[in-house]
């Protein structure tokens, strides 16, 4: 039996589509109803604006990588096992919701002239403070070098957001051995062995 698509989550599907194809700010409240096959009222049940629903959209695509990173990178697994598995679940994930991806940061690039004018804090960003948190453990029980723990996540994000361009621009996804090397070289870095 199929499962009925709640009128919420086909405006979630359809503002989506819509921000995705014309921008955040170009797109209009009439076609994401248009597209969602529904009315403004049904909109406005749901959603206060555009930028209640592009919020809505971001809040489902966070609790999905919580819910990912959770159930795919335990705390209990080893850094070199939890590093590997961490890498292709994000990847996995931001290949999978691409749209959203972009369409935040269209909107923060827009925002930017906002944003150096004011000291907004975006606050938490699930991934981050998951990593962070299983860093910060795994320092603190010796199975992982004192390092800044900010540093390395910015090594495994850095290295995600590198394979997610070599993926999308150049058609290059990294081989399951690449992402070993990568993982080889955060956690023992490229000092030569005398």
């Amino acid at each position: 039996m199929e499962e009925k698509v709640s009128k919420r989550d086909m405006l979630l599907e359809a503002g989506l589509a819509i921000f995705y194809e014309k921008g955040f700010e170009k797109a209009t409240i009439d076609e994401i109803v248009l597209r969602a096959e529904c009315g403004k009222g049904t909109f406005y049940k749901y959603f206060t604006s555009k930028d209640d629903l592009v919020d809505a959209l971001d809040d489902k695509f966070k609790a999905k990588m919580k819910d990912k990173l959770k159930k795919n990178c335990p705390y209990k697994l080893s850094p070199e096992v939890f590093f590997t598995k961490l890498i292709k679940t994000l990847r996995k994930i931001f290949k999978e919701n691409h749209k959203i991806g972009i369409i935040k940061f269209s909107r923060a690039h827009q925002a930017n002239k906002l944003l150096e004018q004011s000291d907004q804090n975006w606050g938490p960003i699930p991934e981050i403070e998951y990593i962070t948190n299983y860093v910060i453990e795994k320092i603190n029980s010796g199975e992982i070098s004192k390092v800044e723990p900010r540093s390395l996540v910015a090594c495994l994000m850095g290295s995600v957001h590198h394979m997610l361009f070599s993926d999308f621009k150049e058609k290059k996804p990294f081989t399951d051995k690449e992402i070993k090397d990568v993982v080889k070289v955060i956690l023992s870095g490229v000092k030569p062995i005398c």
